[in-house]
C-alpha cells in the first residue's frame, strides 16, 4: 500500500522505511505542534501506532487531542528539571520556543510573540509514567532547547531505537548539533544520517538492524505520495465521479423521456384508429370510451387535437 507522507522533510519516510515491520509501534514526540501538518507521526497514526505527545502551544494542544484519541498528549514542556518555564509562542507558526533570544530574533523579523508560563517536567519522568518498555522512536523538535529535553532523558531505563533531533538553527541551514550530540554519543547512540534538517541517531544495541534503512534518501522504491499531492488526486477522483454520476442521471431521464414518448405515441395512434372505425362504421362515439381514450394519451399533441375536434364537428353539423 502506498505510502503517504505527511512530514516536510520526509522524515516520517525515513523512519517507516527501518520500522514498518513493527505492526503497532510506539513514538514520544516532543515539540509535536500540529497533528497534520508537517507532522512527522501523522501516517503512524493511520497505521495503527500510537504515541505521546509533548507540545506546550495551546491551540496545537487541543487540536491533538481532538486527532488523536489513542494518544497521550500532554500540554506542557520538556526540560532538564522539573517546573514552570516561560514558553514563547509564535503566533500562526511552528516556531515557538523556549529560547528567549532566538524569541525577539522572531519578533525583530515582524512575527506576533504571546509570552506564557508553561509546566515542565523532565522526560524521563513522562517515560516512567506514560511509556511502555519499546520505543520505537524520539522526535525532539524545538526550536533551540533540544539539550534541554536530552538532559532530562534516563537513556538506561528507556531507549528509543531510534532519535531523530532537529539540528539546524530556526530558519537556517546551519547546524547546532555540537551543543546537544554529546549527550546521545555518551549514551551510547551512533549517528546515522543527515536529511539538511534533522540528524538521526540508532541505539547501539539496534544499530545492525536498522542502519541500513538508512543508506539512501528517500526514493522512488519507497512508494510514498506526498499529502498534499494525495489530497489533490482524490479531489479530481471525487469531481470525476460525481461528473460520471451527473452524466449517469442524465442518461437515466432521457431513457425515461424516449419511453415517454413511444407510450404518447403509440396512445395517439390508438385514438386515430379508433376513430376511423367509429366514423366509417357511422356510429357515435360513446362519452365513456371517448373519456378512457383521453386518459390513456400521455402527451397531448395540440395540432392533432384542433384537427380531430374540427372533423368532429364537420361530421354531426
Amino acid at each position: 500500500m502506498t505510502f503517504i507522507s505527511y512530514a516536510q522533510n520526509f522524515e516520517d519516510v525515513m523512519l517507516w522505511r527501518a520500522l514498518k515491520h513493527i505492526p503497532q509501534g510506539f513514538w514520544i514526540e516532543v515539540g509535536a505542534a500540529h497533528p497534520d501538518e508537517y507532522s512527522v507521526t501523522r501516517a503512524f497514526s493511520d497505521h495503527g501506532w500510537c504515541g505521546i505527545n509533548i507540545e506546550a502551544n495551546p491551540p496545537h494542544v487541543a487540536r491533538i487531542v481532538g486527532a488523536r484519541p489513542r494518544d497521550v498528549t500532554l500540554g506542557i514542556a520538556a526540560g532538564a528539571s522539573a517546573g514552570n518555564v516561560p514558553f514563547f509562542e509564535v503566533v500562526g507558526t511552528g516556531m515557538s520556543t523556549m529560547d528567549r533570544v532566538i524569541a525577539e530574533q522572531h519578533r525583530l523579523a515582524g512575527y506576533e510573540i504571546r509570552e506564557h508560563e508553561v509546566p515542565s517536567r523532565t522526560l524521563a519522568s513522562i517515560c516512567a509514567e506514560y511509556a511502555p518498555a519499546d520505543i520505537h522512536f524520539l522526535k525532539i523538535d524545538v526550536e533551540g532547547a533540544e539539550r534541554d529535553v536530552l538532559a532530562g532523558s534516563d537513556w538506561t531505563s528507556h531507549r528509543p531505537w531510534i532519535v531523530l533531533v532537529e539540528a539546524t538553527k530556526p530558519n537556517s541551514q546551519e547546524q547546532n548539533h555540537l551543543k546537544w550530540e554529546p549527550l546521545l554519543l555518551a549514551a551510547n547512540y551512533r549517528f546515522v544520517w543527515f536529511d539538511g534538517l534533522n540528524r538521526f541517531y540508532i541505539a547501539a544495541e539496534f544499530w545492525d538492524e536498522l542502519a541500513p534503512a538508512f543508506a539512501a534518501p528517500p526514493n522512488i522504491f519507497d512508494d510514498f505520495v506526498c499529502a498534499t499531492d494525495a489530497e489533490h488526486l482524490n479531489r479530481i477522483v471525487g469531481a470525476e465521479t460525481r461528473a460520471g454520476q451527473t452524466e449517469e442521471r442524465a442518461g437515466q431521464a432521457a431513457a425515461h423521456a424516449a419511453q415517454a414518448d413511444t407510450r404518447g405515441s403509440s396512445s395517439e395512434e390508438i385514438l386515430h384508429e379508433q376513430t376511423r372505425t367509429r366514423h366509417s362504421r357511422g356510429g357515435e362515439w360513446p362519452r365513456e370510451s371517448e373519456h378512457r381514450a383521453s386518459a390513456g394519451v400521455v402527451r397531448q399533441d395540440r395540432p392533432f387535437i384542433l384537427a380531430y375536434q374540427a372533423a368532429r364537428s364537420a361530421k354531426f353539423s
